[in-house]
């Protein structure tokens, strides 16, 4: 399949854009949130040629998979959807360019969607965060890959969370809780959607400012997800499915996941673990995609320096999930986990909308959202 350069589709998709507007009697910063998404999308592009051109001239090995990888990116452009050999193309370079070729994507973003302005006061559902406490909370995520915060969700809060999901979990077949298998339950989007205090908490002002200085870009609130994890029989394959053998993540160039735990977590039923730095240096040898054995690990990162991130109900951690991570398997008990995934492009692992998603609606997600410009809720409002 042959494309246009991607300055036509740009020229294309604006000229279409502006368009349909006038005839509507808009302008074109007063399209609908679809056209708007749709829009910033088509500014992705700007600058694509020239990242590819810089990593085909550092990599000059990989040169007929960027190429590739750029003709997807234009189809990307043109649908708002990865297609699956872009996916894995950009996922295959992450690991032979150390990085790399992640960068330069990220740092094309962020010319085009620079962050706002950090207030000098967060008003937040866990409390007021200064400016200066961002940065410190960004400082140490760089440093580390994770941060936890100082403030725990307040418990009436996270009892009205749990009390919607696990309406959901008792009645699976009409609220949408489905089980992978049986350690783990995973209740879909629509049903978290359904919870206001959950959809509020994804817009939240500190967890936006916190990802946005962190990736360096305005974010995009990729999903909402959660599950319980339960005890199992910890054989490979299972193992395995459920995430608890290391790993690193890789869907989107940038990306940042926020965990929070709807029960106490010890190192008994199951915490996250992850090794600190291994987001931004990896030993050598495991510079490559797949699950790795503790063994395998613990030859570079010896278990004294692996994390486990334990933590009371309402606790909340950001987590750069690039680093080598898994989960805890569970010895009593279970662990509750809600992730939320704010990511730099949907340019990446392709996650449609569940059929059951409700109509898009940013007050959905609270007030707060007003202040973000229509590029956060990109994913909702595309309803793909």
């Amino acid at each position: 399949m042959s494309f246009p350069g991607l300055e036509t589709i740009v020229g294309r998709f604006f000229k279409k854009e502006a368009t349909a507007a006038k005839g509507a009697g808009d302008s074109p910063t007063q399209l609908d949130p679809q056209s708007r998404a749709k829009q910033d999308i088509a500014r992705e592009a700007t600058g694509a040629l020239l990242w590819k051109e810089k990593l085909a001239n550092q990599f000059p090995d990989h040169a007929p998979v960027l190429e590739s990888m750029f003709r997807n990116l234009q189809e990307f452009v043109a649908t708002g959807e990865t297609p699956l050999t872009g996916y894995w193309e950009f996922r295959y370079l992450y690991f032979q360019t150390a990085g790399v070729s992640n960068d330069e994507i990220t740092s094309n973003l962020s010319r085009i969607f620079p962050p706002l302005r950090l207030p000098k006061t967060i008003q937040s559902s866990l409390g007021d965060y200064r400016a200066t406490e961002v940065s410190g909370i960004v400082s140490e995520l760089k440093k580390h890959g994770f941060a936890r915060l100082k403030n725990r969700l307040s418990p009436d809060s996270v009892a009205v969370i749990r009390q919607s999901l696990e309406q959901t979990a008792a009645n699976p077949a009409e609220s949408g809780a489905h089980d992978g298998q049986d350690c783990r339950i995973f209740f879909r989007e629509p049903t978290l959607l359904a919870c206001p205090q959950l959809a509020q908490l994804a817009a939240d002002p500190l967890f936006y400012h916190v990802v946005s200085q962190y990736l360096g870009v305005q974010p995009i609130l990729s999903f909402l997800t959660a599950w319980i994890s339960r005890r199992h029989l910890n054989d490979q394959e299972t193992l395995s499915e459920s995430a608890q053998l290391f790993h690193a993540d890789m869907s989107n160039p940038a990306f940042l996941k926020i965990f929070i735990y709807l029960n106490n977590v010890t190192e008994k039923n199951g915490p996250h673990c992850l090794i600190p730095g291994t987001h931004r240096q990896k030993a050598q040898e495991l510079w490559r995609d797949g699950r790795i054995s503790n063994e395998d690990i613990s030859k570079h990162y010896p278990e004294s320096t692996w994390d486990y991130q334990t933590g009371e109900a309402g606790s909340v951690f950001f987590v750069d999930t690039k680093a080598f991570h898994k989960g805890v398997p569970v010895v009593e008990g279970e662990r509750f986990l809600i992730q939320l995934y704010y990511v730099d492009t949907l340019f990446g692992e392709y996650f449609p909308l569940d059929p059951e998603t409700p109509p898009f609606d940013a007050n959905r997600f609270g007030p707060a959202i007003n202040s973000y410009g229509p590029r956060f809720l990109s994913r909702y409002a595309l309803g793909r």
